[in-house]
């Protein structure tokens, strides 16, 4: 993919560049920032591969000196960035030209992310395949050979899930090492974007055996047990509060019903919000580029059949997840969406087009590392539905299916980026 074509990726490097040297800036004509700033720009990028212009400025051209300083203005924040930032400062060092910056930062990213998920599989005690699958989902992919910082929110987020795969069915005392990888865990949440802290409630649904205070254990299964034999009250009386909260919440930015309708419009009316059925939906699994390509309807479907189909068919060896904890898994993806869709309308729409009556901004590809919470809901509910599926050819079925969608998205960005006219007439110049 050519460099600075995925989204926000020029965006990405302009921030990895400042750190390495918080005087740097962008040399060539490219997209205005309005502190002054500048990354290059996806229209001059697809000009210079039609003018076969592209490789010329992006690899062979040196950087002038001003380019290749190091003044290091590094944060806390900035640890998201650092496998891309170690890649383009030995670019920078080594190969001065920005398109090898680019793909310096684009390797190391990667690498970053496959030796994260290979962990993440291996310490998993259930829910590998599930995690495989969506690892290997094309956006997936694509965010992670860019330079985007989507790489340390996926690991924090498949980090912290592979955790709970294993408190969800531990009945013993945490011991020092678990307690040390939780801390670790709310480290790297903490970095990330401010909806994945939201995850660390899940805590509060775990075996209560983890506890080395056996009161405060017996304390927090009275509150379940409560509950759960005075349902109706607790979720009515939990419904009033919300709305009530919302209510005073939302007086001051435009009304309670005005959201409410902004969200209907977001999620129900794809003739208002033109993204729903594509970016919003399309993209959790393969919407591409700076959003010009995406994979096939028809594969999309069956990659959700399929994940389905996993996700029944999984299993927790060690033991049954319970309830409370397989029903607050369930929740979490439609909250996340619900959270994510709600903050972009609030810090992004509202600035940008405060008029319109749905959430802009909102990409599939924000949801897709939370589809793996819907496994310990499908082990619960193992106890009710039973799917037998041979390991073999399930397993076969998964490597298939993750080939073929990424040899198809290989496929897609050759044409569309490389090839003139996007590839559409590219079998015509063979026979």
């Amino acid at each position: 993919m050519p460099a600075g074509t995925p989204p926000d990726e020029g965006h990405h490097f302009y921030i990895i560049n400042r750190v390495i040297d918080k005087d740097w800036t962008w040399v060539g004509n490219g997209q205005s920032r309005p502190d002054g700033g500048q990354w290059p720009g996806t229209a001059e990028i697809r000009e210079q591969i039609a003018n076969h212009t592209y490789y010329d400025e992006y690899f062979r051209e040196k950087l002038p000196a001003s380019q290749l300083e190091y003044d290091f203005n590094f944060h806390l924040k900035d640890i998201v960035y650092l496998p891309q930032i170690i890649g383009v400062a030995l670019a920078k060092a080594f190969f001065p030209s920005y398109g090898m910056m680019f793909f310096f930062g684009r390797l190391f990213n990667l690498l970053t992310y496959a030796l994260g998920i290979c962990f993440c599989l291996k310490y998993a005690v259930y829910g590998k395949r599930v995690m495989f699958f969506v690892a290997l989902l094309p956006i997936m992919v694509q965010q992670a050979s860019s330079l985007s910082y989507d790489v340390f929110t996926i690991l924090a987020i498949f980090n912290f899930f592979t955790l709970l795969t294993r408190l969800s069915v531990q009945r013993k005392t945490v011991t020092k090492k678990e307690i040390i990888w939780l801390i670790c865990s709310i480290l790297l949440l903490y970095v990330t974007k401010r909806n994945n802290i939201l995850l660390l409630g899940l805590l509060a649904f775990l075996p209560t055996q983890l506890l080395r205070s056996k009161k405060i254990g017996g304390l927090i299964d009275k509150i379940f047990n409560f509950i759960e034999n005075r349902k109706f009250v607790t979720f009515i009386s939990a419904g009033f509060l919300a709305l009530v909260g919302a209510y005073v919440f939302l007086r001051a930015k435009g009304g309670f019903m005005h959201f409410v309708q902004v969200m209907y419009n977001s999620f129900f009316r794809a003739d208002i919000n033109s993204t729903l059925n594509g970016i919003m939906d399309n993209g959790v699994i393969g919407f591409f580029s700076d959003f010009t390509y995406q994979l096939p309807g028809w594969m999309i479907t069956f990659d959700f059949m399929l994940l389905a189909l996993l996700l029944f068919a999984e299993r927790a060896e060690d033991g049954l997840v319970e309830k409370r904890f397989g029903l607050a898994s369930g929740m979490v993806y439609p909250l996340q969406m619900l959270i994510i869709v709600t903050g972009m309308y609030f810090e992004w729409t509202s600035v940008v087009s405060p008029d319109a009556l749905f959430s802009q901004g909102a990409q599939g590809r924000y949801f897709t590392p939370f589809l793996v919470f819907f496994v310990p809901f499908a082990v619960y509910m193992s106890k009710y539905i039973k799917v037998k599926i041979q390991d073999k050819f399930l397993d076969q079925l998964l490597l298939y299916t993750s080939t073929i969608n990424l040899f198809t998205f290989l496929i897609l960005t050759i044409q569309v980026e490389w090839m003139p006219n996007k590839g559409a007439d590219f079998l015509l110049h063979f026979f």
